[in-house]
């Protein structure tokens, strides 16, 4: 690391000397996996094992009760099967890492969540991309793409800035985890990714009108009987 300004120290041909930093600093590279590792570490001495199937998922199970701990950056998800044990856990996570606690789990990676059942939606997320398209006022439609159409690479005119066009497609993929629906159609206009054209572009743009009509639209898990 460069040295602070006001504190910077030369070697013996006046060259400017670098920090050997003894601990990962917020901002460096390595900070994210320094601070998981650590985090990882506390969580498996106090009885937690990495889930096979995703290395961000803790799990402690007891004859008592079960803890689930997900894991996103500095964001922190608890689930367990006993107030009593998550309370448990809190302070304990709490009297080892300077944390705030955010209360019941609503909203997380631009999904939100209700309390009756889960209903996974992205309403806001839907609603920021409408607005970086200029498309909050657009037409509603109740079809996320024509029935007839056949978009080929020779359709419409080259876009002379392909990047919008890029970005808006690839916020439409994050899109697709609670809107299936809409699968097909996003798969679509990212096959044309590499050299997209006005065609390519209006099709994107219907997606993002009928996402405008059924914002509210997602998933819902509603427990068993």
């Amino acid at each position: 690391m460069q040295q602070p300004p006001g504190y910077v120290q030369y070697d013996s041909t006046g060259c400017p000397l670098v920090c050997h930093l003894k601990k990962a600093l917020f901002g460096l590279r390595q900070a994210p996996y320094a601070w998981f590792e650590k985090l990882k570490h506390f969580l498996v001495s106090i009885g937690f094992v990495v889930s096979k199937s995703n290395t961000s998922l803790f799990i402690r199970i007891t004859t008592n009760s079960t803890l689930y701990v997900l894991v996103y950056v500095d964001d922190i998800i608890i689930i367990g099967s006993l107030p009593t044990t998550i309370d448990w856990f809190g302070r304990l996570l709490n009297d080892e890492f300077l944390l705030k606690d955010m209360g019941n789990l609503h909203y997380f990676l631009s999904i939100r969540s209700s309390s009756r059942c889960l209903h996974l939606c992205q309403t806001k997320y839907i609603s920021n991309i409408l607005a970086r398209a200029s498309m909050t006022d657009a037409k509603s439609v109740h079809t996320p793409m024509v029935s007839s159409s056949n978009l080929s690479k020779e359709d419409g005119d080259h876009l002379e800035d392909p990047m919008e066009y890029r970005s808006l497609a690839g916020a439409l993929q994050y899109v697709v985890i609670t809107r299936p629906n809409i699968a097909y159609a996003v798969n679509r206009i990212c096959q044309f990714m590499h050299n997209p054209t006005t065609a390519h572009i209006t099709t994107l743009k219907r997606i993002l009108q009928y996402l405008r009509e059924t914002l509210d639209f997602g998933i819902v898990f509603r427990p068993s009987a």
